[in-house]
């Protein structure tokens, strides 16, 4: 049984990663954070017979005042001209007009803004452009990963996520080669490296949009958009992770230390504690953020955690090398989901699919 399911936890876990790369290159293709200038993208017609094509499509000519992009769709060219008033581009700037042609033909067209995709202006075409049905539909198949909304977006990404969170559990929990006490190590520099990730990106984006730049420095961030915010989080995960793991290396010598002096009962508790706190604030973090959505009252809902984190600390007390392992799996298992889901919010704002 348990090789079953040991079998069965890597093959989801691969499964999962492989979905997860591919998920990565749909958002790549359709991302606004990945075009320098134009349009983010164009809707031909209204939602949901419309389609939607991604500024990658378009090549672009951009000037001072005004942005000149082209496509060919159904072997015409689609022309898109957004004209500025100045030569600054912000968001939801205001007298901004667009002037569109499809086969030589002028069309109606008008721009709007959005947060997730910041100063790039998307266009509107109230046109069917002389279309069919199949040929709507075959234009969506083809840029299929443009159709996405920001819900689909997050419904999907956190399916896989889901995933990976129970192929972890899994696997932690069939790898009867683990110790407890590493397991518990393993879930807590996990759980470091999400609270100190998300202490070093807010204060690092805050000290970043405040700081004095170089001239040198401010000419490479004009050359190459977002670099900034890379180095940022570049930094910011890589300091996380040393202090993920520095949590992970003191909890195992303090628990050898315990094991070595014979201590058993405070090695049950430093279990029983790693679980229930970690379980606690996870499920916590989950009804603040509502992603599970409870018709409860709030009272209630604050309690939860605590009652849960206590019942699981006493179930991996009483228990620690039997329940303690499963419980120390699913530990880890909605650390790594929890800590993924927030990595995934900031792909998604960063490349412009969310806001």
């Amino acid at each position: 049984m348990m090789r079953r399911l040991r079998f069965g936890s890597r093959a989801m876990l691969g499964l999962a990663i492989a979905l997860s790369v591919g998920v990565l290159v749909m958002m790549l293709t359709v991302a606004p954070a990945m075009l320098e200038g134009g349009i983010a993208r164009a809707y031909i017609h209204q939602r949901p017979d419309g389609v939607a094509i991604p500024g990658q499509a378009f090549r672009c000519t951009l000037t001072e005042t005004e942005d000149r992009c082209q496509a060919t769709l159904q072997g015409q060219p689609l022309r898109i001209t957004v004209q500025y008033p100045d030569a600054r581009r912000e968001t939801f700037a205001t007298d901004v007009t667009c002037i569109a042609t499809y086969s030589g033909n002028t069309v109606p067209c008008s721009v709007r803004y959005d947060f997730a995709t910041g100063s790039l202006p998307i266009a509107q075409i109230d046109d069917t452009l002389g279309w069919s049905d199949s040929d709507f539909r075959g234009l969506r198949r083809r840029y299929r990963a443009a159709q996405f909304t920001e819900p689909q977006w997050f419904r999907l990404t956190n399916g896989i996520i889901l995933l990976l969170g129970l192929a972890i559990a899994l696997l932690v929990w069939t790898s009867a080669d683990w110790e407890i006490l590493e397991l518990a190590a393993v879930t807590t520099s996990i759980t470091g490296f999400a609270i100190a990730f998300a202490g070093l990106w807010t204060k690092g984006a805050r000290a970043l949009s405040t700081l004095a730049i170089p001239p040198m420095v401010e000419s490479l961030m004009a050359d190459f958009p977002g670099i900034g915010l890379v180095v940022l989080l570049v930094l910011s995960i890589g300091l996380a992770a040393g202090l993920g793991w520095l949590a992970a290396v003191l909890l195992m010598r303090g628990a050898q230390q315990l094991t070595e002096r014979g201590s058993d009962r405070l090695s049950r508790i430093m279990i029983g504690l790693n679980s229930g706190l970690s379980i606690g604030l996870i499920v916590f973090a989950l009804l603040m953020y509502q992603i599970v959505r409870l018709p409860i009252p709030v009272a209630l809902l604050q309690a939860i955690p605590v009652l849960l984190g206590l019942a699981i600390a006493a179930i991996a007390w009483w228990r620690p090398q039997s329940l303690g392992k499963l419980v120390t799996g699913l530990n880890g298992g909605l650390v790594v989901g929890v800590t993924l889901f927030y990595l995934n919010l900031l792909l998604l704002l960063g490349l412009g699919l969310a806001d």
